[in-house]
């Protein structure tokens, strides 16, 4: 769900999202204060111009491309799907909650696709 669209102006919400409106937003607004502190944390003091063109792209009263996408893989020991389709992700920062390992990253100057053991 787009971040832009959990305030759908009266629009139906899916059903995941109904009656849940209030943690949504509040986990938006954490969310956002979390990439702000890290995003802040990455740039030298005299790298002032670059650091206010990134945090410029991240307001929360400006349309934005964030995404949040809620997967659930039941397990299925019948089953051979491999859970989410292939991708990567396109914003700055991605979130993984999951006690559950399947990430893999690129890591630059490194051949291959690497596995993330998630963390306790």
């Amino acid at each position: 769900m787009p971040r832009d669209e959990s305030n759908m102006n009266g629009r139906p919400l899916s059903g995941t999202v109904q009656g849940r409106h209030a943690l949504l937003e509040r986990f938006i607004a954490a969310a956002h204060t979390t990439l702000l502190t890290i995003l802040t944390s990455l740039f030298e003091p005299h790298e002032e111009d670059s650091r206010n063109l990134l945090m410029g792209s991240h307001k929360l009263e400006k349309r934005s491309s964030s995404t949040l996408s809620l997967l659930r893989y039941p397990r299925d020991p019948k089953s051979t799907a491999q859970g989410h389709n292939k991708h990567t992700d396109v914003g700055t920062l991605t979130f993984l909650l999951t006690k559950q390992p399947g990430l893999q990253v690129l890591l630059p100057g490194r051949d291959g696709w690497f596995s993330v053991k998630p963390r306790s």
